[in-house]
């Protein structure tokens, strides 16, 4: 899968949800390994079908320009990415 997107500054504050949720799931701290930054993703892509560019994403952004604006994080959610997009389920759903 192919895929682009936008990626923001932690807060203090996020970080510590992030590593309280990452003890739930894995009973241990995080590494600089496996530190994860806030994101937005713009496309997802299957490469099969279709090819994603970045002339693509760069129309996308011109079209949306509020895609570049600086955003306060307000949750973080959980995903169950098994098959294919189409069939993604949000799992849960943390306010911060």
């Amino acid at each position: 899968m192919a895929w682009t997107g936008i990626i923001f500054t932690a807060c203090p504050e996020f970080n510590i949800v992030i590593d309280v949720v990452y003890q739930c799931f894995y009973g241990k701290h995080r590494d600089e390994q496996q530190k994860w930054n806030p994101h937005l993703s713009l496309a997802y892509d299957n490469p099969e079908d279709t090819i994603l560019n970045y002339d693509a994403v760069n129309d996308l952004i011109s079209r949306f320009p509020n895609l570049m604006k600086e955003r306060k994080i307000e949750a973080v959610s959980l995903w169950d990415t098994n098959g294919r997009m189409s069939d993604w389920k949000r799992l849960d759903r943390i306010s911060l």
